[in-house]
């Protein structure tokens, strides 16, 4: 009786779930596109490129892009640390959580081109292969940061 259940009822039960569920999920994706949208607005209103690098205090990578990378950025650019003070309601703190993702989000620089899409390079995994002695990731992501910072992509 109960393998009657779960094989025919259940899925009767799940399907209106489902249903009632989807229209939410769609205006979940609308409202994720919107929010895209009206972010590049915003940045390109204001630079034609536009760089957002987000770091911590970590031991694993502070001196690194303290001494590397933040040496580099343009003029404009904006630097977070997330170990200090900052404004998530600031347009690169709308940025940074909208664009960083769920995963793998510090560090992380940002890029922004003028109607185009927006290009992100992960830190953390290139960081975390370079304390067990492997550069080559680090370099890489590095190095395609650098150029897509300095030549527009």
């Amino acid at each position: 009786r109960h393998r009657w259940l779960g094989d025919h009822v259940a899925p009767w039960i799940a399907l209106p779930i489902f249903l009632l569920l989807l229209p939410l999920l769609l205006l979940r994706g609308l409202i994720h596109i919107a929010v895209s949208v009206v972010l590049h607005i915003l940045v390109w209103s204001r630079h034609r490129t536009w760089v957002v690098l987000v770091y911590s205090d970590s031991p694993k990578w502070k001196d690194h892009i303290e001494s590397q990378i933040i040496p580099t950025l343009p003029a404009g650019s904006v630097v977070l640390n997330r170990s200090v003070s900052w404004s998530k309601n600031s347009l690169a703190g709308r940025v940074y959580r909208h664009f960083g993702g769920h995963h793998e989000f510090c560090p992380i620089g940002i890029v922004f081109y003028r109607w185009q899409w927006v290009q992100r390079f992960r830190f953390f995994r290139p960081f975390q292969d370079a304390k067990h002695g492997n550069l080559t990731p680090l370099n890489s992501v590095q190095a395609a940061f650098a150029a897509a910072v300095q030549n527009g992509r």
